[in-house]
């Protein structure tokens, strides 16, 4: 169904005229006149009675004016006013190490629905347009989606106390995501291991002497008790933010793609 032939009809519903409809949508009275037949044709019923002087709506003309006044009403006040839910996708580490801090310096936030899940099933789910923005480590770009770099991550070796560099596979390894940093890092994998998808917990797990872990060097150098290795060989994660490829992009989207680049 063509939403011009619904706006046709309302406008002729309003002012009980084919003239001033087409006056007030800027075509020939008998455009008007041609577009409320298509819609007639198309659902099967008579919603106007066509009289020299007047235009009478039939009741099921009168049933669909008052829905299609309804939702013009909606869209004039309500839906402009309500405040907009922004729906963002990242990964565990990123929330903890930099979006969290990121967020609570934006003053005036939108409401926010944050989602934390892996690279791939957030991919998914922006691909799908259930996010409007996702900071991941890998761009996308296609169609729908596009990606901007926003910062790089450094990285480091966390420990209670002093360790042989050389054996990290003899000190039980802290991870999340199957450990691939540390995999990286060492030349043998250690078969103890403790994995927990929260970098808090994995910083309490090595404060208390449960073993090591490599974790951003943001949120190590905070951690004073801790004994902190540079891992020079790691080249720096590239962090992105992606969203939607709108032709128009809505304010509130230039709002907070602006804040989360500074």
């Amino acid at each position: 169904m063509d939403y011009r032939y619904l706006k046709a009809f309302y406008e002729v519903g309003r002012h009980e005229n084919f003239t001033k409809a087409g006056d007030e949508l800027n075509i020939a009275q008998s455009a008007i006149s041609r577009q409320v037949k298509l819609l007639e044709d198309s659902i099967g019923h008579q919603l106007i009675i066509r009289s020299p002087k007047k235009v009478f709506l039939t009741k099921k003309g009168r049933d669909l004016f008052n829905q299609l006044d309804h939702m013009e009403s909606w869209v004039k006040h309500d839906f402009n006013k309500e405040k907009q839910t922004i729906n963002i996708g990242t990964l565990p580490g990123i929330l903890e190490s930099w979006l969290t801090d990121k967020l609570c310096s934006i003053p005036n936030l939108p409401n926010l629905n944050i989602v934390i899940g892996t690279v791939d099933d957030l991919a998914i789910q922006i691909n799908k347009g259930e996010l409007d923005f996702l900071i991941t480590t890998q761009a996308i770009e296609n169609e729908s989606v596009s990606s901007i770099k926003i910062f790089q991550e450094s990285y480091c070796l966390i420990s209670k106390k002093e360790i042989d560099i050389k054996n990290t596979h003899k000190y039980t390894w802290i991870f999340a995501n199957h450990g691939s940093y540390l995999k990286r890092f060492s030349k043998k994998v250690s078969p103890n291991f403790i994995r927990v998808n929260s970098m808090r917990s994995m910083i309490s797990f090595v404060k208390n002497k449960h073993g090591i872990a490599i974790i951003p060097k943001q949120i190590a150098v905070k951690e004073k008790s801790l004994t902190i290795y540079p891992i020079p060989k790691y080249k720096k994660e590239t962090i992105y933010l992606c969203s939607p490829n709108y032709k128009i992009i809505p304010s509130i989207h230039k709002f907070m793609i602006k804040a989360l680049q500074e």
